[in-house]
């Protein structure tokens, strides 16, 4: 249970003190000709591709190959607001692993002990209810930590979301334009346009 503990505890801060280098972006003036703003915010756009259980990809422009989320992550990083949700999104998901981890502990330790309990020896030792509600309440906490992992993985399209307003901001786009963009990807996430 302490081995459990300490992991979960490893993993959160990993993740809380992780520093992710940003990647340089060579943007347009905001004063520079709208074709040329409209061509940079193209080519540095993001877009969701694919979604699998902690395997995003993503487009960035018009790139031939889609990113795996900690390769798009430093272009990210540009935008203050998608690096603050993706440094929540690391914080809930250590916090849901350290669950997880410390529920398998937990429910594998009373799995184990549960024979120990019913053996021919003295019976005056342990109750056999012991160690099933530590194995159940490991599997409640490997439960919930199963959700606030899963949880935390919606945050991923908030923060390309967020990454995409801040471009656009950036490059003083005019809002009454749509996004010049390509048409949505397969997985049905669209990509961000500027209002109407």
């Amino acid at each position: 249970m302490k081995l459990a503990r300490a992991m979960g505890l490893w993993v959160w801060m990993t993740a809380s003190c992780a520093t992710v280098q940003r990647e340089v972006l060579h943007l347009p003036a905001p004063n520079a000709p709208l074709e040329v703003r409209v061509a940079a915010y193209r080519a540095g756009s993001a877009t969701i591709r694919a979604s699998l259980w902690r395997s995003w990809r993503v487009q960035v422009g018009d790139e031939p190959a889609d990113r795996a989320l900690r390769e798009a992550r430093p272009l990210l990083e540009n935008s203050p607001e998608a690096s603050q949700i993706l440094h929540e999104r690391d914080q809930q998901s250590a916090i849901g692993w350290g669950l997880m981890g410390g529920g398998a502990a937990l429910a594998l330790g009373g799995a184990a002990l549960l024979p120990l309990s019913i053996s021919d020896g003295s019976r005056d030792r342990v109750s056999p209810l012991v160690p099933a509600l530590v194995s159940v309440a490991g599997l409640a906490m490997l439960l919930v930590g199963t959700f606030i992992g899963g949880a935390a993985e919606p945050r991923v399209t908030n923060a390309v979301e967020s990454y995409n307003r801040w471009l656009w901001d950036v490059l003083a786009l005019p809002r009454a334009l749509r996004t010049p963009h390509p048409a949505p990807p397969a997985s049905g996430l669209a990509p961000w346009s500027a209002p109407p």
